[in-house]
This record gives structure tokens, sequence and C-alpha cells, in this order.
């Protein structure tokens, strides 16, 4: 996806990455890293930037999108499977009223079988058929920070300027 024109040369370098490519052999026969070749290219550095800055939000807005085609499918496939589980019971009926417990098609075979399972009512059971899952433990970062900035020492912890980019 195209949201904007930009410099050929840097739209190049991000088709490389995209294929997987992080260095390539240049015209003396030596490797050489993306990140070195764009470092190189005659272009102003702001009008560089700015085009690099331009194709993180293409970028973005292509994961964007397949994100939001990804919960599409995902609703499709739940649909398609209930589908299934319908006709499923449709064929697991048909048979059983009739007392097929196996057909021979052409294309394909259909048994009907049973098995026991565990049925349950939650609000009815004992506690001695209850169980507890062990709790996840996860690093509590917003206790951590509130410690720290109070002045406390935290052993394994400590604040960390990161840097970040803006682009509107």
């Amino acid at each position: 996806m195209k949201l904007y024109e930009i410099d050929e040369s840097i739209r190049d370098m991000y088709d490389m990455l995209s294929e997987g490519v992080m260095a390539f052999e240049n015209a003396d026969g030596e490797y050489e890293y993306i990140e070195d070749t764009l470092n190189k290219l005659h272009i102003d550095r702001k009008k560089k930037l700015e085009n690099i800055a331009l194709l993180i939000e293409e970028i973005e807005a292509g994961a964007e999108t397949l994100s939001e085609r990804s919960k599409a499918l995902s609703e499709r496939a739940k649909a398609e499977t209930a589908r299934a589980d319908r006709l499923r019971k449709y064929v697991i009926g048909s048979m059983m009223s009739f007392g097929d417990k196996r057909i021979d098609g052409e294309l394909c075979r259909m048994t009907v079988g049973s098995r026991k399972s565990v049925s349950a009512d939650p609000s009815k059971l004992p506690a001695e058929y209850w169980r507890t899952k062990p709790a996840v433990q996860e690093v509590d970062k917003v206790k951590i920070a509130e410690a720290l900035k109070a002045g406390l020492e935290v052993s394994g912890a400590w604040f960390e300027e990161k840097s970040y980019l803006t682009i509107k």
C-alpha cells in the first residue's frame, strides 16, 4: 500500500527489508547493511528522515489493515465452524434416527459412535470436586514505578530512559 511519494532508493531499501534481506553485496563485492546504505544515500538528511517517517506510517497502516483482516477472518472461521457443527449434528441425528452405525458413501465413510463425557452444574458441585489452577505471576510495573518514585530501592528494577518517535 502506497500512501505517500517516497524516494525510490528508500522504498527499495524497505522492499529488501520486507524480503528479509539485512545485508547485500555491493558493487565492490563487499557486504553492506541496509542501515549503512541509508546513511550513504545522497539525500538531504531531513528529507531522508521525513521519507523514512512517511514509510513508517505506510508500514503501520498496512499492519493495521492486516490486523483488521485477521479479525474478520477469525470471525468467518468461527461462523464456518458453527455451520459445520450444525451439519454434523444433523447427520448424527439422521443416522441415529434410522439406526445407522455406518454409511459407506462413494467419497467418504460416516460412522456414528458414542462416548461418555462429564457434564457438571458448577452451582451444585461440592467443594471437593473443584480445583484451583495456579495464578500466573507477572511483574507489577505500576507498583515498582510507585516505589521508585517514592525513593525506595527495588532490587532488580530501575527507571530506564527510552526514546520514542511520534509521527503525525
